[in-house]
């Protein structure tokens, strides 16, 4: 009888053994993957328990969040976006989960250069430290430093030091963004208007200033020449033409001031923010 029992008990052992081998492997061998930064292979297999071994709502939500995790950690951000969204409606009742998918579709959007959208995504925190943090930092993107300021103000009394600290640091970059010489777009418009080049000279772009000071004086200079020389039509083609770079060159003006802003905001974010790690916890 104990022979039998006993052999009953082995043949169910190795009938079941490879049910038993897959579920406690499923999401282990993918965690071990995740945590080797072998992202796409760790996506795989969270699918696969999700299509496979999926026998509870917490280990679904779980894998879920896991292979978001991983699109974003691979620098995927528009199939991390992507996959949120296809997700977020199915979990729309697990909070703890939608806080988290919420920061980040926002980090996302932030990185691919929206922070408009991020914001938005952030908002849908409300109340949370770290989403209130991250709606700061993507002020600070938008250049909106006295928004950015008043929110990263406000975190400075929070209760986890490390947000705390981190947006004392924020305050302060926000402080110096209102410090930033920039220049303005209509006044570059405006002193090439009266003399060709000025403003290109006032955006620092000097070798442009010059060349745009010689070609419209050229043009305008035979223009008049060939007015005075009675050569009326030629004298008109030659004027339009000398008009239209004379346009040009107060629109080029703007658009430099424009660009040069761009670049200064860039450039002081990227050194600013470099040190200030931003993170999303789980």
């Amino acid at each position: 009888m104990k022979i039998l029992i006993t052999c009953v008990l082995l043949f169910l052992a190795i009938v079941n053994e490879p049910i038993l081998a897959q579920e406690i492997s499923s999401l282990t061998y993918a965690d071990h993957l995740f945590t080797k930064g072998k992202y796409s292979k760790a996506i795989e297999e969270y699918e696969r328990h999700l299509f496979f071994d999926s026998v509870n709502r917490e280990d679904s939500l779980y894998a879920i969040s896991q292979i978001i995790k991983s699109y974003y950690m691979s620098k995927d951000y528009k199939n991390t976006i992507s996959h949120i969204e296809s997700y977020i409606v199915n979990i729309k009742h697990d909070h703890e989960y939608i806080y988290s998918l919420n920061n980040y579709a926002g980090m996302s959007y932030l990185k691919l250069g929206h922070p408009k959208s991020a914001i938005i995504y952030f908002n849908q925190n409300k109340n949370e430290p770290q989403s209130i943090l991250l709606t700061g930092i993507a002020y600070i993107h938008l250049h909106q430093w006295n928004s950015a300021l008043e929110i990263f103000d406000s975190l400075l009394s929070c209760e986890d030091k490390e947000i705390a600290e981190l947006a004392s640091k924020l305050s302060q970059v926000s402080k110096e963004g209102m410090t930033l010489k920039i220049k303005k777009p209509m006044l570059a418009g405006a002193l090439s208007l009266f003399l060709p080049g000025a403003g290109y000279l006032y955006t620092e772009h000097y070798q442009t200033a010059l060349s745009s000071l010689l070609l419209n004086s050229l043009l305008l200079g035979t223009s008049y020449e060939l007015h005075k020389s009675g050569l009326k039509f030629t004298g008109s083609t030659s004027f339009l033409l000398s008009f239209g770079w004379y346009i040009g060159n107060i629109y080029g003006s703007v658009k430099s001031a424009i660009r040069y802003n761009d670049l200064t905001h860039k450039i002081f974010i990227d050194e600013s923010l470099q040190e200030c790690t931003y993170f999303i916890k789980k």
